[in-house]
């Protein structure tokens, strides 16, 4: 448990205030981005599958491009944004990424399937929501301690997602996708 949360049951409830916010708040507007737009555009001129691959890799190679602030005493010219853009892709070399890349991949193509099979955004944006909801609950609540038993469940990288999140997501593909299958 996170030491901070020791205040007790209104250092909870703000942490799962907090939490419910930035879920609403990510699940809909990458939502919108991501399943409404990517999703939408590329299943017009493309079909679903290239469509549902290619805007899941987007979404999750997007989370790990990180533009740096204009160093201290730089000057701006023209070539500054050129600069701190090729940077921005520093991250894509680490191979501690790995596993979260691949997570929210998976995540990607679970909400990309629910997008094509329901075609309702909204019930994309509300399983997104809580997803991201009851992790950054866990975030908040919990310190991550190198070292620990269950360290090798969280990814060195952010101490979130990690192998286990890679299994979950995946049978929870495939499981969605063979139920489809059997409806159809």
């Amino acid at each position: 448990p996170d030491p901070d949360l020791s205040n007790g049951l209104a250092a909870l409830s703000f942490a799962v205030l907090k939490a419910l916010f930035t879920g609403l708040t990510v699940g809909l507007t990458e939502e919108i981005l991501y399943r409404g737009a990517i999703f939408t555009g590329l299943a017009r001129y493309t079909n679903q599958l290239t469509a549902l691959i290619i805007s899941a890799c987007f979404y999750g190679a997007v989370h790990f491009i990180e533009i740096a602030a204009l160093p201290a005493g730089a000057t701006l010219t023209w070539w500054s944004g050129l600069t701190l853009l090729a940077g921005a892709f520093t991250q894509f070399t680490d191979p501690l990424i790995l596993d979260s890349l691949l997570s929210l991949t998976l995540l990607g193509v679970l909400l990309g399937l629910l997008r094509r099979y329901e075609g309702n955004i909204i019930l994309c944006a509300g399983a997104h929501a809580g997803i991201v909801t009851i992790n950054k609950i866990f975030a908040y609540a919990t310190e991550y301690k190198a070292g620990s038993p269950s360290a090798f469940l969280v990814n060195a990288y952010d101490h979130q997602t990690g192998l286990l999140a890679i299994v979950w997501l995946a049978m929870a593909c495939l499981f969605y996708y063979r139920l489809i299958m059997r409806m159809s």
